[in-house]
């Protein structure tokens, strides 16, 4: 039998949720296994169109940008005020 403690999960499923759209998990490393297993091509590493020799990686939908991120923290008061 087994005893799952589910403060923990919470925590470890809350955590791993803030490091996806913060973009912490959406690194170089996770484009290129994109890129290998042939998957959301609109994810993979481009040319900088302004210098060629540059790349660009673009982010996914689901991560905040830096007004967005600055804007969190007022989000989840207010959801937690509201449950």
């Amino acid at each position: 039998m087994h005893c799952l403690d589910v403060m923990h999960m919470e925590n470890n499923v809350c955590e791993n949720v803030i490091w996806t759209i913060c973009g912490n998990k959406d690194n170089k490393e996770v484009k290129r296994d994109l890129e290998v297993q042939n998957l959301c091509s609109h994810l993979w590493f481009t040319h900088n169109p302004q210098n060629s020799s540059q790349w660009v990686m673009p982010h996914a939908n689901y991560v905040l940008n830096v007004g967005e991120l600055f804007n969190f923290p007022k989000l989840v008061c207010i959801l937690k005020g509201t449950i």
